[in-house]
């Protein structure tokens, strides 16, 4: 049956997803789940919205993603705020909130305790991996996502990984399912040839591993040394990482952010994608990955670390090489091997691309969501 446009979805049952900022760059997978839902008509609701942000659609955000707009919510504007969120809800006859991240669950638990809507959360990574700076802020943390925990219908964690964590935190194991995200598949760019050419695509920040990336790609054989690493992202990290480029003589290129479009066309082009995400110092992990599934989807061989939930974003041997986390010399050891073997890289491209079709077309990861939804909301016999 074809997919009902918005207008036409008044029908539908709605579900409120629920999301701190709508809607900056690095968080594409909540509008590609927004905007797949079939079964369920979508509604977006969170405290701020960015202008000119990556989601063009009405939003029920109360303050702008500013600076004032988070003063004037830190004055105590968000408790009015709530109500008007609240009448909006059971005026748009609700049934189910779905909150994206420990910290959108908590936002989103008394909204969802004073309209009476069952609450579904997603938790991707740092929010349930990595600790405040301060103690007390971390301790208050933990009490309100207790408090979610043994309030929400279900507790969804992208990946098995981040189900332990959620596990360790006190999480009920009965409450908990493990949905992988997905992505819109397209069409592969066509290239009969790739450049000589390592890529990375990540924010610059200290889980992403970008400083071992360039140590490792300076260990490799000199016949090696002069391949391009392309870079593309921004960060807190960027100058230092320039620095260590030089310093290392890594022929490294740092091209900034791009869109999809041309994040899809860059990966069409290098010929191994290398991201070693590792263990952040305050314990921010990776709880997936989606970026290994559009590497792979675009036929690119990937190299990184057998860290948190890329484990199960990416198969060893089927389409990555996974080296220890931290462990640069096997790491390097792992880029020279695709570097050098066109056939494993053949092998690894085709095998990772079905892999992404078979297992991760967002449409099918969608519909095992809403069947959640189906579920929150049923009728409690």
């Amino acid at each position: 049956m074809a997919k009902a446009s918005r207008t036409d979805q008044t029908e539908f049952p709605r579900v409120a997803i629920w999301n701190h900022t709508w809607l900056p760059t690095s968080e594409t997978f909540v509008r590609d789940h927004f905007e797949s839902l079939e079964r369920w008509q979508p509604l977006a609701f969170g405290w701020h919205r960015i202008s000119g942000g990556i989601y063009e659609g009405a939003v029920t955000a109360p303050f702008p993603a500013t600076f004032i707009g988070r003063v004037i919510k830190k004055l105590g504007a968000k408790y009015i705020a709530r109500a008007m969120v609240v009448r909006r809800l059971r005026r748009g006859n609700v049934r189910v909130i779905h909150a994206h991240f420990g910290g959108g669950g908590i936002d989103a638990l008394p909204l969802a305790k004073r309209s009476g809507t069952p609450l579904v959360v997603t938790f991707h990574g740092k929010d349930v991996t990595a600790a405040h700076h301060n103690p007390r802020t971390q301790a208050r943390y933990i009490r309100r996502l207790d408090e979610v925990f043994h309030t929400a219908t279900t507790l969804i964690a992208v990946s098995e990984y981040i189900a332990e964590q959620l596990v360790a935190l006190g999480a009920p194991r009965s409450k908990i399912v493990i949905r992988y995200l997905g992505i819109p598949l397209r069409q592969p760019v066509s290239r009969t040839s790739r450049r000589y050419e390592i890529l990375f695509v990540g924010r610059l920040v200290d889980k992403k591993g970008v400083a071992d990336l360039l140590k490792a790609v300076a260990m490799l054989p000199e016949k090696h040394l002069g391949v391009r690493v392309r870079i593309v992202g921004f960060g807190p990290l960027l100058e230092g990482l320039k620095l260590d480029a030089s310093k290392l003589g890594v022929n490294a290129e740092f091209v900034g952010a791009l869109t999809s479009e041309e994040v899809a066309y860059a990966m069409s082009e290098a010929m191994i994608f290398v991201a070693p995400s590792k263990t952040a110092p305050n314990g921010d992990a990776e709880g997936f990955g989606l970026v290994f599934l559009e590497a792979a989807a675009q036929g690119l061989p990937i190299v990184a670390y057998a860290h948190g939930g890329v484990v199960e974003a990416v198969e060893h041997n089927g389409n990555a090489l996974l080296a220890p986390e931290g462990d640069v010399e096997t790491l390097a050891l792992n880029i020279e091997k695709l570097l050098e073997n066109e056939e494993l890289r053949d092998k690894f491209s085709s095998r990772g691309r079905d892999r992404v079709l078979n297992e991760f077309d967002i449409r099918r990861r969608t519909s095992m969501l809403e069947d959640i939804y189906d579920a929150a909301s049923a009728p409690k016999s």
